[in-house]
This record gives structure tokens, C-alpha cells and sequence, in this order.
């Protein structure tokens, strides 16, 4: 499938799940606040957001794929080559060693901080 038509697909199906929500929120707000149990209208429009949502899952996968694939495409066509101060162009990747260990005890310390 095309970006777009997953787009339209996916926009439709939250558009459902909203006016279905909206309805459990109308359900929920003129229910009789005596007893703890939701009408069974509630249940059943629970039991249809949840099929569409089990719908709409798929699809933002695969809306997400595709635009994993698309930026991967595009990072390619637009990466350009380091130029040094010489004018020539490397690939290589410029560095020194010393900020590789402040970036390492760096990273070691946001990790032993967080606790992990």
C-alpha cells in the first residue's frame, strides 16, 4: 500500500475511534452515579473502539516502515562527504581519541545516574 492510502485509512479509523469515545464520555456523564456499574452501551461501544483500534495497530506499523524506508532513501541522497581544511573530501570519521573516553565516562555516568 501506498503512504497516502495508509494515511486516509488510518485518519478514518481515529476519526471512528474520537466519535466513539466522545459517545463513552456522553455514556459515562448521564449514567446514574448510585450504582458502579456502566450501561451496557458503554460495553458495547468499548468492544467496538477496541476492534477498531486492533484495526488501526497494522497500520501505523506499517505507516511507520514505510517512512523508515523513505528517510533511510532520502538520508542516502543527501549525505555529503567530510571536507577538511585541505579542501579534500573523506569519509572517514573525524575524531580523536581523547573525546571518545570523555564521551564513554560521560555516557557511564548518565547510565550509573538513570541506574541502569
Amino acid at each position: 500500500m501506498m503512504l497516502i492510502e495508509i494515511n486516509e485509512k488510518v485518519s478514518n479509523l481515529e476519526k471512528q475511534i474520537e466519535t466513539l469515545n466522545t459517545q463513552m464520555m456522553e455514556i459515562c456523564d448521564n449514567r446514574d452515579m448510585k450504582t458502579s456499574v456502566m450501561p451496557k452501551e458503554y460495553y458495547e461501544l468499548l468492544k467496538e473502539r477496541q476492534y477498531l483500534e486492533s484495526e488501526l495497530r497494522p497500520l501505523w506499523q506499517e505507516q511507520s516502515r514505510i517512512r523508515r524506508e523513505i528517510q533511510k532513501h532520502n538520508s542516502y541522497i543527501q549525505k555529503k562527504p567530510f571536507v577538511n581544511s585541505y579542501g579534500e573530501a573523506t569519509k572517514r570519521e573525524i575524531t580523536n581519541s581523547t573525546y571518545q573516553r570523555a564521551q564513554k565516562r560521560i555516557e557511564k555516568t548518565l547510565l550509573a545516574y538513570v541506574g541502569l
